[in-house]
């Protein structure tokens, strides 16, 4: 039995993005147990945090995933709907569990900036990677004759 790379798999960012999502909301209400419990203090602007440390998870984890997709139009048109979507779900939820709002909640507003710049920037990098990549192959092919 051969295993497969999850790199090699192909999971929609959709199912990303709704993990992530999950995730985030699982550590949110750990750490308010963990607090409710009394064994740690929890801030106010803690699923703010929980929502944007998600927001890098998923562009970290949907850039690389985007190397088994073919079709990277639609790959990125789906991960960037994607990223919007758990931005709006993940900022809503995080609102209504603190009670904070984006402005109020420190400075995860240029959190939010810097990560969305920052994921745009590494889809970017990961396909052009797989370019660099698909040339090199393309030209080591033609100089060994195999095309």
């Amino acid at each position: 039995m051969t295993e497969v790379s999850i790199f090699s798999r192909k999971i929609d960012p959709f199912y990303q993005a709704l993990s992530v999502f999950l995730g985030s909301l699982f550590f949110i209400f750990l750490f308010r147990i963990i607090e409710w419990v009394g064994i740690a203090e929890a801030k106010d602007y803690l699923p703010w945090t929980m929502s944007a440390a998600g927001l890098l998870f998923f562009a970290i984890l949907n850039s690389i995933l985007s190397l088994a997709y073919e079709n990277q139009n639609l790959y990125w048109l789906k991960s960037i709907v994607a990223f919007i979507l758990l931005v709006v779900i993940g900022g809503l939820v995080s609102y209504l569990i603190s009670g904070l709002s984006l402005n109020e909640a420190m400075s995860f507003r240029w959190l939010y900036i810097v990560f969305s710049v920052g994921y745009i920037v590494f889809l970017t990098i990961v396909r052009l990677m797989r370019k660099i990549v698909l040339i090199a192959k393309k030209q080591d092919k033609a100089l060994r004759g195999e095309e």
